[in-house]
């Protein structure tokens, strides 16, 4: 039992440590800065989710691309949430590129 909690905890630390990393550059945080900004300048807690769901899907895909969240936030009052499943599903595309399990469509 022990030991599985020791397992758990340092999988916990990992998964902190990729997330401090994917956050470390200067346009994530400038992202992660912006989407608060316009959640606030919104006075919409639906936006404010929409753009939580913008940087949580772009920190979670493989390889996260900062500029293009930063360009959904901007034009965040124009997104709908078709638009963030499509986003959701190119980062899935890129990350199954990148690994080899999926063709280029390019």
């Amino acid at each position: 039992m022990q030991e599985e909690m020791l397992v758990a905890i340092e999988d916990v630390r990992r998964n902190q440590r990729d997330i401090e990393d994917r956050l470390s550059s200067g346009q994530a945080r400038e992202t992660v800065l912006l989407a608060i900004e316009q959640a606030l300048a919104s006075y919409r807690e639906d936006r404010a989710r929409l753009f939580g769901r913008i940087v949580g899907a772009t920190l979670n895909s493989g390889t996260p691309d900062w500029s293009q969240a930063a360009e959904f936030i901007q034009d965040g009052e124009r997104l709908t949430d078709r638009d963030v499943a499509f986003r959701r599903c190119s980062a899935r595309r890129a990350e199954r590129v990148a690994e080899g399990r999926e063709e280029d469509p390019r």
